[in-house]
């Protein structure tokens, strides 16, 4: 474990050389923060689409699920392309300390 491994995440966020990332360290905060939240934008879809019509609401209580699929797909490549590029930055640094 090199330093910015060791550094927690106090460290990483006061760390004013960026030689530390953040992002990797609550990655999964933001996965569950993601999959939260669209979760309440699906129930309020649902809510509102009952307070408009009843019609409405059972086709909105129909095809909620699909679009719940949907952000979690959305939420959960947004993740992986964040960790990739820091990833991909971390076996640049071991290529660029090798020459």
């Amino acid at each position: 474990m090199n330093e910015n491994e060791a550094r927690g995440l106090f460290g990483s966020l006061f760390d004013f050389s960026f030689q530390s990332f953040v992002t990797p360290k609550i990655i999964k905060f933001l996965y569950a923060l993601g999959l939260i939240l669209g979760a309440l934008g699906v129930l309020s879809f649902i809510v509102t689409a009952f307070a408009a019509h009843w019609g409405a609401g059972l086709a909105a209580l129909v095809f909620s699920p699909v679009i719940y699929l949907l952000v979690v797909l959305y939420v959960r490549i947004l993740m992986e392309l964040l960790i990739v590029i820091f990833h991909i930055q971390e076996n640049t640094a071991k290529i660029a300390s090798r020459s």
